[in-house]
Order: C-alpha cells, then sequence, then structure tokens
C-alpha cells in the first residue's frame, strides 16, 4: 500500500489516496520502529485508513533478491534468516485457511453490528 500511495503521489494522482470510508479522509503514511532484544530493530510504515481494518494475512520478512546470495555465503546466522524467509515464503499457498479466519472475524463482526444496531444487551 505505501508504493501504491507514494506511486499516485508521484504521478500527481490527488484523488487515489481517498480510500477510506470517511470522505475527504486521504491515507497517511507513518514510518515507525520497533526495536527489542529478541527481534532487533524492525524499520516498518504504519498506513492508516479512517473507516477501514486491515489485516495483515502473512508477516513477511522481505529480502532483497541482490542480498540472497550474500545471505547464503555468510555465517549460520544469516544462512538461519534466509531459510526463515523460504519457510515463510512457502506458506504463502496455505492463505486460504488465513482467508478463512478472516472470513469468520467478518461474519462475527457483523453479528456483533446487528445486535449494536437493534440495541440488544446482554445482562
Amino acid at each position: 500500500m505505501p508504493y501504491l500511495i507514494e506511486r499516485a503521489d508521484v504521478l500527481g494522482i490527488a484523488e487515489f489516496p481517498m480510500l477510506g470510508r470517511i470522505r475527504n479522509s486521504s491515507v497517511s503514511i507513518k514510518d515507525t520502529t520497533f526495536s527489542s532484544r529478541q527481534h532487533g530493530t524492525r524499520e516498518s510504515k504504519e498506513v492508516t485508513m479512517e473507516g477501514r481494518v486491515q489485516f495483515d494475512l502473512l508477516q513477511k520478512e522481505d529480502v532483497h533478491h541482490s542480498i540472497i546470495s550474500d545471505l547464503h555465503n555468510g555465517n549460520s546466522d544469516t544462512r538461519k534468516s534466509l531459510v526463515v524467509y523460504c519457510l515463510k515464503v512457502n506458506h504463502i499457498p496455505q492463505l486460504k485457511y488465513i482467508w478463512i479466519i478472516f472470513l469468520v472475524t467478518c461474519r462475527l463482526l457483523c453479528v456483533s453490528f446487528y445486535f449494536i444496531v437493534h440495541n440488544i444487551k446482554f445482562n
């Protein structure tokens, strides 16, 4: 999503980032950094679309194609990160199970919304 927003900005398409459900509210992108001893420092982009819920169906670490051979020829830690990347890429065909979880979540949200709209309360 950040690539698409940045590309639309470069091309001068002002209407493109209006993807939220709130009228005239554009998508905002913010750089974020997470740091811990176990995971190290991770940089990512936080995308905010007002009125929309985003699901990250696959948290995959991106490895640029130009450094794959360097990771392979490196030490055991770099090879381990390459193995983790390859295993996560192989799980992409199994996204149908994640899709099922997404559908169930959406159905539960619909049921919850029904109770809110009809003012049904549980004691």
